[in-house]
């Protein structure tokens, strides 16, 4: 395996690991409650389960709903993917991070010299507006990218690399969409309807003066993170989620196949231009992109420079 790809396997793990999941459980459209116990032992599971967590010593609990994560973990990576599991468990409305990164021997030059590595082979980030510092082993990132989507992978970047207990994220958006507060609110807004992972999701969209706030219920703490992440379109500076509640009780998977019972190949297209011309990263190359949809199957053809566009796409 070359140097390059090892370099880049926490990263990608990370980001597959992050993506939303199916939860453990769901199959019925309403399903019972689980207790307090049950969602320890389910997400104590779920971590046991996943192979990337290695060592460390999480500790589960949980009361009323809201789940306490506490204890070490080996790397800061391995924190948060222990949370992306707790936010996927049913039941779990909200989830206290008391884990600390177990502190390892590395010095802050080595750690500043492999961030500023995976920023550079990371092609999804312009690392030359990107300064790094570490100090005691949490960096500190400062600059300007173009989309709140550059500044989340390039904080997933720098967590991915051993040693880092911390990241301190400093960078700010630069705005240079013309597109008004009115136009951004109403692409969330058709993205949020479109995303199959947000379909018991009953969320209010206003932007003003690029800041998208959204307010209302979803059924899980993770289809709170992925609609705040819809959100950070092309033209946002930042997104408030503070109005958003958790309520399982919404959960419905009915929901899904009644709303997509009768969805056309048009209608697919349609949404699928909509995410195309929204995304921080594909906006720009969408007149180079073909995409056609026959049957529910999407066909992409076109030529891009970078393969992150193109696997974003």
């Amino acid at each position: 395996m070359n140097q390059r790809l090892k370099s880049m396997l926490p990263l990608l793990v990370a980001l597959f690991l992050l993506t939303p999941l199916s939860i453990r459980g769901q199959d019925s459209p309403t399903p019972n409650k689980l207790s307090d116990s049950e969602i320890s032992a389910a997400i104590q599971a779920d971590i046991k389960d996943t192979s990337r967590i290695a060592g460390g010593k999480i500790n589960v609990s949980s009361k009323a709903g809201l789940v306490t994560l506490s204890g070490t973990a080996t790397s800061l990576l391995d924190m948060q993917m222990a949370v992306a599991v707790a936010k996927r468990t049913r039941g779990v409305e909200a989830v206290l991070n008391q884990l600390i990164v177990v502190a390892s021997d590395r010095s802050d030059d080595d750690i500043r010299d492999d961030v500023g590595r995976v920023l550079r082979i990371n092609d999804s980030v312009d690392e030359p507006r990107i300064a790094v510092d570490v100090s005691r082993r949490e960096v500190s990132m400062t600059g300007k990218v173009d989309s709140l989507a550059e500044k989340r992978i390039a904080e997933l970047a720098a967590s991915g690399v051993s040693g880092v207990t911390a990241v301190n994220n400093q960078i700010t958006v630069r705005l240079s969409s013309d597109r008004t507060d009115e136009e951004i609110a109403e692409e969330i807004r058709g993205l949020i309807v479109h995303s199959v992972y947000l379909d018991d999701a009953s969320v209010l969209v206003s932007v003003e003066d690029h800041v998208a706030k959204l307010s209302g219920t979803v059924p899980s703490v993770e289809a709170k993170d992925q609609v705040e992440q819809v959100a950070e379109i092309w033209g946002v500076s930042a997104v408030d989620v503070s109005e958003v509640k958790v309520d399982a009780a919404r959960r419905d998977e009915s929901q899904r196949r009644n709303l997509y019972a009768d969805v056309t190949d048009a209608t697919i297209q349609e949404a699928l231009l909509r995410s195309f011309r929204s995304d921080p990263i594909v906006f720009s190359h969408i007149n180079t992109i073909e995409s056609s949809v026959k049957e529910g199957v999407v066909t992409l053809k076109g030529r891009v420079n970078r393969l992150r566009i193109k696997n974003r796409a």
